[in-house]
């Protein structure tokens, strides 16, 4: 009986831990969010592509895409970045 409550104990411990160490990486991103519009026509632009650049090793990290409005929104790493914008 003991060792049955102590592999019971156990289990709720580590369940604990996952559970924990799970919310930690979702605390650790930032939303960003924006528009796109043309320099000229001051019209927003469907459909470009954010890309987020890593100052650190040069690598896209993430990004995203604008929709019909030229709005965009996506979660990164908190950090600096260098941004590129393609359409």
């Amino acid at each position: 009986m003991k060792k049955l409550k102590f592999i019971i104990l156990i289990t709720l411990l580590f369940s604990t831990l996952i559970i924990y160490s799970q919310d930690r990486q979702a605390i650790n991103k930032i939303k960003i969010s924006g528009k796109i519009v043309d320099k000229t026509t001051n019209q927003p632009l469907e459909y470009a592509t954010i890309t987020l650049i890593s100052l650190k090793n040069t690598k896209a990290t993430t990004g995203g895409i604008t929709d019909g409005k030229g709005e965009f929104n996506f979660e990164a790493s908190p950090g600096i970045y260098n941004i590129k914008v393609e359409f």
